[in-house]
């Protein structure tokens, strides 16, 4: 794998080149980042567990007995819809799977205050 990095107007780019074998006919399910994390204020008086979180994908993929991403897929997404952070389980990330047009996460403050972050493959 092989990465770049860039910031410019106010955009940071991360372009990644992952390359295998080309005997290696078995599917390789991985993520590059497999976790998004938002560290943000909060606008005064927002009570965090009223934030909400989404992405727009169809499944998430199942995890087995290890934690670890089995392939297998549960669908519809629990996170395809703006969901109150109250609902999340903290303890284990989930992992989404399926999306159609570009993928990207949000994070609303009901007060009005949101951040988006998009990615894009080719």
């Amino acid at each position: 794998m092989r990465a770049t990095y860039q910031f410019s107007d106010c955009r940071l780019t991360i372009s990644y080149k992952v390359s295998a074998a080309g005997a290696n006919s078995c599917p390789m399910p991985f993520s590059i980042g497999n976790h998004v994390t938002f560290r943000l204020l909060f606008l005064p008086g927002t009570d965090p567990a009223e934030m909400r979180f989404e992405t727009p994908t169809a499944c998430e993929l199942l995890r087995g007995s290890r934690a670890l991403v089995t392939g297998e897929e549960r669908c519809p997404s629990s996170i395809a819809t703006a969901t109150p952070l109250s609902d999340f389980d903290t303890s284990l990330a989930l992992p989404p799977a399926r999306y159609e047009g570009d993928p990207y996460a949000l994070l609303t403050d009901p007060k009005g205050l949101g951040i988006r972050i998009t990615h894009r493959a080719s």
